[in-house]
């Protein structure tokens, strides 16, 4: 046994992770029933269940929409900060770069609905700009989601 202490975690992380969680809930609740409630109130019973449905796929389609813009995102930042393209992969469709060119292939990964691969450039200073590349596809979707947010307050 070796006189090491191990060093306890803070709750604290994990606490803000919740909360940030809850409110992204609350908030996508909030803005669900503002939005899709009064469209879906004045529905006659006979087309209920048609504007529901419809209400899903339209959150399908969207959802769909931003893996695309995820991934598209980690593509630019990552190209901004000098990486270098390597493939690109929405649903089983992917875009991989074979001996300079790019060709469309097809593989699946279990529980991703996209990927952006690139390899890193050289270092700098011993660092890797990664944090751009890591980041950019969750700026790109808040960028993206944003604009609807602007258009249902106005």
């Amino acid at each position: 046994m070796s006189g090491s202490k191990k060093k306890k975690k803070s709750p604290w992380k994990a606490i803000a992770m919740i909360a940030v969680f809850l409110g992204a809930s609350f908030g996508a609740g909030w803005l669900f029933g503002t939005v899709f409630d009064p469209i879906i109130d004045e529905l006659p019973p006979e087309k209920f269940f048609p504007g529901l449905l419809g209400v899903y796929v339209f959150l399908l389609l969207f959802s769909f929409l931003q893996i695309v813009v995820h991934e598209a995102g980690h593509l630019v930042f990552g190209l901004l900060t000098g990486y270098e393209y390597s493939s690109f992969r929405i649903g089983s469709f992917m875009w991989v770069k074979l001996n300079g060119k790019i060709r469309l292939k097809r593989h699946s990964l279990a529980g991703t609905g996209g990927q952006c691969l690139m390899a890193p450039p050289d270092f700098k200073d011993g660092k890797i700009p990664y944090v751009l590349y890591n980041f950019g596809g969750c700026i790109a979707n808040l960028v993206v989601s944003v604009i609807p947010l602007v258009l249902v307050i106005i």
